[in-house]
């Protein structure tokens, strides 16, 4: 009982506000608008009949539910708010945990900022994408050029043949020869780039690709903070 007089308040304050307020009149209200007037009227009256039934000599039950899906609904509503803050927090708690997640954060205007978190060894690793292929890559900014090893230029597509080794270059293995390639495209988050030069290393010259100046020198800036690399560049 103490429900029904409760929901039959609110219903009949809102049904107040509604036909007094100063842009609302009832000779404003269409054909239209009465209908779903009485249509929502009687489905409210269907679900609170419902909840009558359902928790009738339950007060106390009734309202710890109510706080229940008050806070929930609370918590939605936050939560959706604060939507692109979670996210961020989110992704620099996966670069923490995952080495060469990247985690990034895009501006209205555009920009966009690419964290990547260090690992254990003091190296950061990024899990870019050559050609669409995905690929880590250690981050070098010894190296002149971005440097694949012989199997992640073959998963990104590229035929190497025995002739188009023609440029030496030192490694930690010491000196080998590479070939010169264009990237189709290298990604690393939303950070995109386009016919970035390349280099193909030998089969067995390296054991991961790096990730050189060819493609850190078309960013916006780039900063070591900490443990943090932040790489900073515009759609």
């Amino acid at each position: 009982m103490i429900i029904r007089v409760i929901l039959l308040f609110f219903a009949g304050a809102l049904a107040f506000w509604y036909f007094n307020s100063d842009t609302v009149s009832f000779s404003d209200l269409s054909g239209d608008k009465i209908a779903s007037l009485v249509f929502y009227g009687i489905l409210g009256l269907v679900v609170t009949s419902g909840l009558f039934y359902a928790y009738r000599h339950r007060f106390g039950k009734a309202l710890r539910d109510m706080a229940i899906w008050a806070l929930l609904l609370i918590v939605l509503v936050v939560g959706y708010g604060f939507r692109y803050e979670l996210q961020y927090v989110a992704d620099q708690t996966l670069a923490v945990l995952l080495p060469g997640y990247v985690a990034e954060d895009i501006s209205a205007d555009g920009s966009i900022s690419v964290t990547l978190r260090q690992r254990n060894d003091r190296h950061f690793v990024a899990n870019a994408k050559i050609n669409g292929t995905e690929i880590q890559m250690l981050v070098d900014t010894g190296a002149s050029l971005v440097t694949l090893s012989a199997r992640d230029a073959a998963a990104a597509g590229f035929e190497i043949g025995a002739d188009d080794y023609v440029i030496p270059v030192s490694t930690a293995n010491g000196q080998t020869m590479a070939a010169p390639v264009r990237l189709r495209s290298i990604a690393v988050g939303s950070i995109v780039f386009s016919g970035v030069r390349a280099l193909v290393a030998q089969p067995g010259a390296l054991n991961g690709s790096l990730l050189g100046n060819s493609f850190l020198e078309r960013l916006v800036s780039y900063k070591v903070e900490g443990d943090r690399l932040i790489m900073n560049s515009h759609r």
